[in-house]
């Protein structure tokens, strides 16, 4: 967070001296969810509202969607669960303003709370099925938990005389050493 938010101050700055309202929106939104994140409520509702002002009338439903997200955060962080469950479900209305295809999904985590802390599991539950049958909320394996060990990162030892190989040649199919791979003879 200490590097993200003068990130977005600086690209807030850049997309309004280059003339560019849909970036400048952008970063105005993306400082909001980190100041929601830190739990700064006040700026991140000021700063909300300001991208909001930009991204309604131009229909920018990226900025829109991380507006919502915003708010979604901020009510999370001030325990106003059932207002949190509202505000984030409407970024998976394609009816609504804030439902962006890409972003759909991004809000889950935060909406699955939210659901819980309100006692909307049922609701959740529905939104998750939903999810399941177009592919947004499918539980996908980790592809590292079905390899072998010599596959995973590891000789399959443990203890003190196990060693790790290195990520980028645990995972090749051939075992030949590329040359940025061998350390040079010093």
């Amino acid at each position: 967070m200490a590097t993200a938010l003068p990130v977005a101050a600086e690209a807030a700055k850049l997309a309004q001296e280059t003339w560019q309202p849909f970036m400048y929106g952008l970063a105005t939104a993306v400082q909001a969810e980190i100041a929601a994140l830190t739990g700064d409520h006040e700026r991140a509702t000021g700063l909300a509202n300001e991208a909001e002002r930009i991204a309604l009338p131009a229909g920018a439903r990226p900025v829109l969607a991380t507006v919502r997200l915003t708010r979604g955060l901020t009510a999370l962080g001030e325990e106003r669960f059932d207002d949190a469950f509202a505000a984030l479900s409407r970024m998976l209305d394609p009816a609504d303003p804030a439902y962006q295809l890409a972003l759909r999904a991004y809000c889950l985590a935060e909406l699955t709370e939210a659901a819980v802390r309100a006692g909307r599991t049922d609701a959740m539950r529905e939104i998750a099925d939903e999810g399941a049958s177009i592919g947004i909320a499918r539980v996908r394996p980790c592809p590292a938990h079905h390899r072998g060990p010599s596959q995973s990162g590891s000789t399959g030892r443990s203890g003190s005389g196990a060693v790790r190989l290195a990520p980028d040649t645990a995972v090749r199919r051939d075992r030949r050493p590329r040359p940025r791979d061998q350390r040079r003879a010093v």
